[in-house]
């Protein structure tokens, strides 16, 4: 149930809005600002922890590559230490495609073998900005399954920032 009745009240209404608007818009910058000095001040404290940390984390790990038949002797791959384990470990095996070979490919290989079809999968889109653009009648549209739709009319209302702010 709308308690704006008139233009008159839809004036004072948009009015309202806009200082409402405004007042929000000032309160943001205001949490901004504090934010960025907050971020500053912890940055200035963080900063240099970060780059010891990195600094002591590269070394750690140039230690364990230089030393990796030491810490690996007897099909060991870690050391179990007082305050954690140092160690090597392999990475997961990763597909990669073979130089000449693109995905396409690749699938294309895999979809002709009933064995491997699984391993595929072929996905069909098309460009909607690219059919619009054709403005084919709707018969058109039709055969390919297309249909042009319209969204309901939507309200709206605008400012008028000039004599919004006059009034301020």
């Amino acid at each position: 149930m709308s308690t704006i009745n008139n233009t008159t009240e839809a004036n004072e209404a948009i009015g309202t809005l806009f200082r409402l608007k405004r007042d929000i818009e000032s309160e943001k910058i205001l949490l901004d600002d504090a934010v960025e000095k907050l971020t500053r001040a912890s940055l200035n404290v963080a900063a240099p922890l970060a780059a010891q940390y990195a600094a002591l984390e590269t070394e750690l790990l140039g230690y364990i590559t230089t030393n990796k038949r030491e810490i690996c002797r007897d099909g060991r791959k870690s050391i179990e230490l007082a305050f954690g384990t140092i160690g090597i470990e392999n990475s997961p095996p990763a597909l990669a495609q073979l130089k000449g070979f693109s995905t396409a490919d690749t699938a294309k290989l895999l979809l002709k073998s009933p064995a491997y079809k699984h391993c595929a999968k072929v996905t069909y889109s098309y460009i909607k900005e690219s059919v619009k653009a054709l403005n084919l009648a709707a018969e058109k549209l039709a055969r390919f399954g297309l249909r042009l739709t319209q969204t309901k009319d939507k309200p709206f209302f605008t400012f008028n920032e000039t004599t919004l702010a006059d009034r301020q």
